[in-house]
């Protein structure tokens, strides 16, 4: 395994700008890799100042000496950002291996990473020392979801605008996902990103799959780079599609980039009887209330709401009775 540093970007700039901390930091972790025995570090220290790069260098250099001596790698962590713009060029040649962290909503997340890459390449620098470093963890929003399912389930509540027992033959009902006047819910594929969007309450939540994997995969490919490096430490195991397309990639040495089914995006209401309208609804029309016509024939029916990511599918399901038009009416509050 491998020893992982970081910590509070004001500490690293600290510790940085001392000859004397630096060099007993450099010790201290050379001292927890023997200990430990580990085969090496992974140096994360966030988005430091352009001031902190040549301070970095020379951090990196100390330990290279140490990391040399005993076979041990040296793997550093960046993620391309708006002024941040370090040369890497020095780095690269001292270091294993220089792990780029992908993050979906930094834009068009392929085009950023090849505005990162180019200067390298132009330079000659040994791009096969560089990975991609991606989360299986979503990304993006303001709330903490486990998984998609979790988002989906979010999505899938259904609202009937109708109380049970007043429910009559040939009657339009408004059904709805259980969401405010303020709320809003869509499943899409985001052609900039390369991913997956659920959002909800204008929270934008970038899901990892084997779809947005498909590119990145295709995207070290096409670049030669070193590989990919999947971070798994905020999930509770590797999702099954992600676990797939890398696996086959691996295997194969090849990759087809690949977008979600777009039918499979659309949220559908499914009912037994009767009709409904819209059947689905997507981004580009709208989250929408339905309208469902209720059957001509009395009896119980069965109405179900399926989301889907483009891999999983959710679905929620209601039962409800339908009466003639002569016996559906509300049951009358009692009073005191």
């Amino acid at each position: 395994g491998l020893l992982e540093v970081s910590g509070n970007t004001q500490d690293i700039e600290r510790l940085l700008s001392s000859p004397e901390i630096r060099s007993a930091y450099s010790t201290a972790i050379a001292d927890l890799i023997r200990d430990n025995d580990y085969g090496g570090v992974v140096i994360n220290f966030g988005l430091l100042p352009l001031n902190s790069e040549a301070l970095l260098r020379e951090f990196i250099s100390e330990l290279r000496g140490k990391a040399s001596i005993n076979g041990w790698k040296i793997n550093v962590v960046t993620r391309p950002s708006d002024g941040y713009d370090y040369d890497w060029s020095t780095l690269i040649a001292i270091v294993d291996g220089l792990w780029i962290s992908v993050r979906y909503s930094d834009s068009d997340i392929l085009s950023v990473l090849d505005s990162f890459l180019l200067p390298y390449i132009v330079g000659g620098d040994d791009i096969g020392k560089i990975s991609l470093l991606a989360s299986t963890s979503i990304q993006g929003g303001a709330s903490n979801f486990d998984d998609s399912k979790s988002l989906l389930e979010t999505l899938s509540e259904i609202k009937i605008d109708a109380e049970p027992g007043s429910i009559s033959t040939g009657q339009n009902i408004i059904l709805d996902t259980n969401t405010s006047a303020t709320r809003d819910g869509n499943v899409y594929w985001d052609e900039i990103a390369r991913s997956v969007v659920i959002q909800i309450d204008s929270e934008s939540y970038f899901i990892p799959n084997r779809f947005s994997f498909s590119f990145l995969l295709d995207f070290i490919d096409f670049w030669n780079l070193r590989g990919l490096v999947l971070d798994i430490s905020n999930s509770e195991k590797m999702p099954e599609g992600i676990a797939e397309v890398v696996s086959g990639w691996f295997d194969t040495e090849s990759i087809q980039p690949v977008e979600p089914f777009g039918p499979y995006l659309q949220p559908c209401w499914i009912v037994s009887g009767g009709s409904v309208l819209p059947h689905c609804w997507s981004v580009n029309n709208g989250r929408q209330p339905a309208v469902w016509t209720t059957p001509d024939t009395p009896g119980v029916y069965a109405l179900k709401l399926i989301i889907s990511d483009g891999e999983s599918f959710v679905s929620t399901q209601e039962i409800l009775r339908v009466d003639s038009l002569r016996t559906a009416t509300p049951t009358a509050t009692p009073t005191a």
